[in-house]
């Protein structure tokens, strides 16, 4: 993995660099290990490292990982925002209930996120199953929506998952740049 980051963390602008880390099932130990020598491989490369928040499904709690990563945390079973505040992780609400769309699936939303929903109720600092922080807070560094595109075997268009998206974007633009 590291051969691979350093092929192509050039071609990356940006500031922040996503390693992955997530959906791991087997070592925590070994969990651990990759999550500190890629956020460590990350910096050297001249990047801040960004990660998915599993550490709670993983070993139960943050102990002993590197601090200084971004968190997307996507699942609250995974690792939830709250514990993100009290481990000290900035954090990037990614919510997988709320804000991801997998095409024509029967999970998340396959037909496009709720946009009522993100209207009246969602702010960057709404998690799932209720879940919030101090709006403003200072470790959350906002939140994303995201499209996964798990239905490999589906026939769709690159135009119809933009039907999908599209009807939401003006609401998740305003609340997120302006939260």
């Amino acid at each position: 993995m590291k051969e691979v980051f350093d092929e192509f963390v050039p071609w990356f602008r940006g500031p922040e660099l996503h390693f992955g880390a997530d959906e791991y099932l087997s070592s925590p130990e070994l969990f651990r290990d990759y999550f500190n020598a890629m956020a460590a491989h990350v910096r050297s490369l001249g990047k801040h490292p960004r990660a998915w928040g599993s550490f709670t499904r993983m070993t139960g709690d943050a102990e002993g990982y590197d601090r200084d990563v971004t968190i997307n945390t996507w699942s609250t079973a995974w690792y939830d925002p709250l514990s993100a505040v009290r481990d000290g992780y900035r954090f990037v609400n990614t919510d997988d209930c709320l804000l991801y769309i997998v095409p024509f699936a029967d999970y998340y939303h396959p037909t496009g996120l709720d946009a009522d929903f993100l209207e009246r109720e969602w702010e960057p600092h709404v998690f799932a199953e209720g879940m919030t922080v101090e709006p403003k807070h200072p470790l959350l560094r906002g939140a994303m929506s995201a499209v996964w595109n798990d239905r490999t075997e589906a026939d769709y268009t690159e135009q119809e998952v933009w039907r999908l998206v599209e009807p939401t974007f003006d609401i998740l633009a305003g609340k997120m740049w302006n939260a």
